[in-house]
């Protein structure tokens, strides 16, 4: 090689064999994609044939990666004609396919092929967790191309927007939140998986009015990009409540159009967004007529996709000519391929540092892919896939929650009655913090609420009825605003005995009655704790609490006692059905126990309940 970049994109005009290579790429592919209907498994056909051996060729079949197809198919074409220079029969034929329908097509027993490429080795752990009617790929893989995940923004225009610190930008950085020239840049609110948004939190530390970070990612059920971002995030964050807080201000981007989407989000809002995508992808935006993107290198490390190529025949003659393919994709003259197509080299022959001039921000295009990378982060490491898979789709899942409300008593009326009665502070308290719960969680969310009783009939009295916050009524008002109103009728009683007991077994019946599989079902009390239940009833009521919990349609139930003492009973209850009870002393402590409502949904156990 001379002294340029193995991987830099040539500028000016393409070679001459470049533009032959390319000519054969653009005919084979629109021979293939008429062809489209004709061909399964979400693939479509890039080699042609070989008449010269019809009837004794050996023919290899090589799925890929879309986005490795075209430096596959030249590569082949290549490989294909000196075998039939040499008069051998000995072929490959390059079909692209998505990694995820590859990887999924291994449990359904369909006919696999005889080589992989998926754009990450992460999809082999997959596949070979899944595999039915074959061991697999194999786990001899070798890297042919790689692509670094980066942080990508939408790029500056008049310098209106805020702009990142870039020169310390890193995947623990971006965890922790990251600051903005114009002022400080948080997490927002905004959901996860399930959508919606919640509160930002404004400027921060610079006392600015730079906007709240907002990071986008691509679909982890679909990409190796996205896998490979939730267990960079995970890795980062520094413990569960952090990566649950970070999926929660998370949201998917389509694979096609990220800068168009982008764009339209930044001038929507004015916050600060943040991608992780692929080099390549960013280098394939800004060649092309959208909106042009900033590519920022992670300040130490990050996960690249390594395009491993793997072998899953078993056949000895195909094996080997698997293994002559995979040389011809390694070697120095396919550098130039994966170059025209966005691509570095396999890994392990790219640099592990940035050099001396630190550049970490580019605008992908042209030669700027000779900049150089970030260390990898290993993430790739087995059963990682499929655990951060299941953590994702059950982070996906909504909470529902009922809340039941239990009243301080008061022993006066006149001026000082109602909330401004010292002995109804447990009330204020609570009503303050479920406010601030309310508007801290996720759209997707839901909640309803109740108040227990004292007189005959129902131990309740129902406030508003379990809906996700961001649904609204018929008059157009959300239901997060609904419960803030319903809160603010709350007051604290003066006389009768409360029915909490009672009022909690009625409020896991209603949660049991409506209890969806997916759904994270709690019913959550709010007491001072100073009647310890109430009324004969109350006993029975708290028996059949602890034995009608449910493993497989499981509804926790959660007690907050705001002043006083848990009766015991009521702590040995909650924790029958998988749940607890705590005492509240300060607001921080409450507002913890919401915000780790997002880490029961990807915890073993009850991450609520600190268990």
């Amino acid at each position: 090689m001379d002294g340029s970049s193995p991987w830099s994109p040539p500028g000016g005009d393409p070679a001459p064999e470049a533009r032959r290579n390319h000519d054969r790429l653009t005919v084979a592919a629109a021979i293939a994609l008429a062809a489209g209907l004709l061909l399964g498994a979400g693939g479509w056909a890039l080699t042609r044939g070989g008449p010269d051996c019809d009837g004794r060729t050996q023919w290899l079949a090589v799925t890929v990666d879309p986005a490795i197809a075209p430096a596959a198919t030249i590569v082949a074409e290549r490989y294909n004609a000196a075998q039939r220079a040499k008069a051998r029969c000995a072929l490959v034929r390059v079909t692209a396919g998505d990694s995820d329908r590859t990887s999924a097509s291994f449990a359904t027993g369909q006919t696999p092929p005889d080589a992989w490429i998926p754009d990450s080795s992460l999809w082999i752990d997959l596949a070979r967790g899944k595999a039915k009617r074959t061991a697999g790929p194999s786990t001899d893989v070798a890297s042919v191309a790689s692509s670094p995940l980066v942080f990508a923004l939408p790029a500056q225009g008049g310098g209106a927007e805020p702009e990142l610190e870039l020169e310390d930008l890193s995947w623990r950085g971006l965890t922790a939140g990251a600051r903005s020239r114009k002022g400080g840049a948080s997490h927002d609110g905004g959901a996860g998986p399930g959508g919606g948004a919640g509160a930002g939190r404004g400027a921060g530390p610079g006392g600015g009015t730079g906007g709240t970070l907002r990071l986008r990612m691509l679909d982890p059920d679909r990409t190796g990009a996205g896998i490979a971002t939730l267990l960079a995030l995970e890795e980062s964050s520094g413990g569960l409540e952090g990566f649950a807080r970070m999926l929660r201000t998370t949201k998917l981007l389509p694979a096609a159009g990220a800068g168009e989407r982008m764009q339209a989000e930044k001038k929507n809002d004015g916050h600060v967004h943040v991608a992780v995508l692929p080099e390549q992808a960013v280098w394939s935006q800004n060649r092309g007529t959208g909106s042009r993107m900033r590519a920022i290198y992670p300040a130490d490390r990050t996960p690249y996709l390594d395009f491993p190529f793997t072998v899953v025949t078993t056949n000895p003659d195909k094996k080997r000519i698997a293994q002559d393919f995979r040389t011809a994709l390694r070697s120095a003259r396919t550098a130039g391929d994966l170059q025209r197509t966005g691509l570095r080299g396999p890994v392990g022959t790219v640099p592990a540092l940035r050099d001396g001039g630190g550049r970490s921000s580019l605008l992908l295009s042209g030669k700027e892919l000779s900049a150089p990378a970030s260390s990898g982060m290993a993430v790739a490491k087995k059963g990682a896939a499929a655990r951060i898979q299941r953590v994702w789709q059950a982070f996906a899942r909504v909470t529902n929650i009922l809340v039941v409300v239990d009243p301080p008593k008061i022993a006066r009326s006149g001026p000082a009655a109602g909330l401004a009665d010292p002995a109804a502070q447990p009330l204020s308290k609570m009503m303050t913090a479920l406010g601030a719960g309310f508007a801290s969680m996720a759209d997707s969310s839901a909640f309803g609420l109740w108040k227990v009783s004292t007189g005959r009939g129902r131990p309740y009295v129902p406030l508003a009825p379990v809906r996700e916050l961001g649904d609204t009524d018929p008059d157009g008002v959300a239901h997060r605003l609904r419960l803030q109103e319903a809160l603010r009728k709350l007051q604290p009683r003066q006389d009768g005995t409360a029915r909490l007991y009672e009022a909690i077994r009625a409020a896991q019946r209603e949660v049991t009655r409506t209890h969806v599989p997916d759904k994270l079902n709690v019913v959550l009390v709010l007491t001072s704790g100073a009647d310890k239940g109430g009324g004969s009833a109350g006993p029975a009521a708290l028996r059949k609490v602890r034995q009608s919990y449910d493993r497989k349609h499981p509804v926790n139930v959660i007690v907050l006692d705001f002043d006083g003492t848990i009766a015991p009973e009521l702590r040995t209850a909650a924790q029958a059905t998988g749940g607890c009870a705590f005492k509240i002393d300060n607001f921080r402590r409450i507002m913890g126990l919401f915000q780790r409502s997002d880490s029961m949904r990807i915890a073993d156990g009850n991450a609520m309940c600190g268990s």
